[in-house]
């Protein structure tokens, strides 16, 4: 029974390294048959009878002719044993992305940061009015995320800009009209932009930027800096708002000439971060962390392929409200992370809370099954205080590590909300 058993462990040894050889020599012919001489070509051939022969045989061939078709296979391909062509190559590439897909789905994810609403924490999409014939160096670009960009008009005249209505403009969180187009990367993936047009004269200047930024403080920065912090409604007094066509624009009162550089800003990339897809299913959050939420999975929301980043401030059961500039939770001031505590008291780029949305009208009683976010930039975050609480499974992970880019001096001073 014994020497059965043995017999057959062995057999099945053989049989696995005939299998292969076999293998071997097919892909040899395959991916080399050009290059083969009709000796080597007649060896190849001779050599797979032979193994098939064996294999038809249970088997039987002694142990020096595998030896002997592994040096052959050797000496024809001047590498390894197991001979190498692109199928294989294949095969590696497949096996790496699936496991690269794995390790995103469910342990580490990158996400980047799109917009200032976990200002000072985290760094949002940022933008600064350049030198008209600046351009952005590779050392930049690789390091601080930097993209520089410089418009010329191929037309003159006077400057206008097209802004939304109110009902639009609050849907769009943004005055100045743009439209959301998808463009192709690499002829292949497609990602969405969002498209500005500037009027010059009879001319129309468009410029495309990722579709989580917004490019209306750059404008107004550059053609309004006087006026940076006006609402658009008070341009009717001044004269600087006209409608013509049924759309309203901005007198911007600037006349450029052909060819000259309309607009010129560097766009600086929001942090990348880790997201840690697993404790979330071990650990219960807690209230004052920072998380990462699929907006696919928020009603209120409904946008597919997106993810928000916000501050875990209240759970179910809970009564949240904003009295003073400071947050409170279930009738005491919040003190549930650093950040929080130092939103409440104002301190270092911190500008404190704002009682917006559905906290104006007092505290708020979080639904069982929910979370209330905020951003820790209050005055210019679209957080619970408007879409509402958020389900519990929206949740998919915490930021544990911002990797990229490095951060150079830029304006720590939190931007307004536009739109209050």
């Amino acid at each position: 029974m014994l020497k059965s058993l043995i017999s057959w462990v062995k057999y099945r040894r053989l049989r696995k390294r005939i299998v292969r050889l076999l293998r071997d020599v097919r892909r040899a012919n395959i991916c080399h048959w050009d290059r083969w001489s009709t000796a080597q070509r007649n060896m190849l051939e001779q050599m797979e009878k032979e193994l098939r022969s064996a294999l038809a045989n249970h088997g039987e061939c002694g142990e020096s002719f595998l030896q002997k078709c592994d040096g052959k296979l050797l000496e024809l391909e001047g590498r390894g044993p197991a001979m190498r062509c692109w199928t294989e190559n294949v095969e590696m590439l497949l096996a790496a992305t699936i496991v690269a897909v794995a390790f995103r789905v469910f342990f580490f994810q990158t996400f980047t940061i799109p917009t200032n609403s976990m200002l000072p924490t985290y760094h949002g999409m940022h933008a600064t009015l350049s030198q008209w014939n600046q351009e952005g160096s590779r050392w930049d670009s690789m390091v601080y995320g930097k993209t520089c960009y410089a418009l010329k008009s191929k037309w003159g005249g006077r400057v206008r800009i097209p802004i939304n209505d109110r009902e639009t403009a609050m849907r769009q969180q943004s005055f100045i009209a743009y439209e959301v187009v998808k463009v192709r990367r690499f002829f292949i993936f497609s990602t969405v932009k969002r498209r500005y047009t500037l009027l010059v004269g009879e001319g129309k200047v468009t410029v495309d930027v990722p579709g989580e930024f917004d490019l209306e403080s750059i404008i107004m920065e550059r053609f309004f800096p006087k006026i940076l912090s006006r609402r658009i409604a008070d341009a009717l007094n001044d004269g600087t708002m006209a409608r013509r066509h049924g759309q309203f624009f901005l007198d911007t009162h600037c006349d450029i000439s052909a060819g000259e550089v309309l607009l010129a800003f560097c766009l600086q990339r929001g942090d990348v971060l880790f997201v840690d897809r697993i404790s979330p299913h071990f650990f219960s959050m807690k209230c004052g962390e920072a998380i990462v939420f699929a907006t696919g999975r928020v009603p209120s929301i409904g946008e597919n392929d997106r993810y928000y980043i916000k501050r875990l401030v209240a759970m179910p059961g809970d009564s949240i409200s904003v009295i003073g500039q400071q947050l409170w939770r279930n009738g005491m001031p919040s003190n549930d992370s650093a950040a929080i505590a130092m939103n409440n008291g104002q301190k270092s780029s911190y500008g404190g809370y704002r009682a917006y949305g559905n906290l104006t009208s007092g505290a708020f009683a979080v639904p069982d099954g929910t979370f209330f976010v905020m951003g820790d930039n209050s005055a210019s975050s679209y957080d619970s205080r408007f879409f509402g609480p958020i389900p519990q499974n929206a949740v998919i992970g915490r930021p544990i590590w911002v990797f990229y880019p490095k951060r150079d001096q830029i304006s720590m001073d939190i931007p307004q909300n536009t739109l209050e």
